[in-house]
């Protein structure tokens, strides 16, 4: 589904807690980079992002981060029509929570995402208590 280009407002700043880190892939106009996807926490309810491509190698090591780091940055759109898929201004990378936070602190993201994406369980809600 292509989304109208009124409903893909050109710039955003967001907070996204990662969730996945692709492995790298050599690409023709950014060299080699990683496609993250994660939940973005700035939005009045969770939602899915997909943002490609990060030249993860190329950052500084204050701007790396892992698996279930929250960062915060600036978004813009590129040409991929897909509503949750954005270009980062990878000089703008801020990690803003390191991986080692509790589970418990955001599990709760995940399962408000629950009926949109089919994957969780309803017994899920007990991991976020127990892990």
């Amino acid at each position: 589904m292509t989304v109208p280009a009124a409903a893909r407002p050109g710039r955003e700043r967001a907070e996204i807690l990662v969730v996945v880190k692709a492995y790298p892939v050599r690409t023709d106009g950014h060299g080699e980079a990683v496609c993250v996807a994660g939940v973005r926490l700035d939005t009045p309810k969770p939602e899915w992002i997909r943002v490609f491509p990060v030249p993860f190698r190329r950052l500084p090591p204050e701007q790396q981060f892992a698996k279930y780091d929250v960062i915060r940055l600036d978004l813009v759109r590129g040409s991929d029509s897909r509503p949750e898929s954005w270009e980062p201004r990878a000089d703008t990378i801020e990690v803003v929570a390191l991986s080692v936070r509790l589970w418990r602190d955001t599990c709760f993201s995940f399962l408000s995402l629950q009926g949109e994406t089919g994957y969780l369980r309803s017994d899920d809600v007990d991991h976020c208590t127990t892990a």
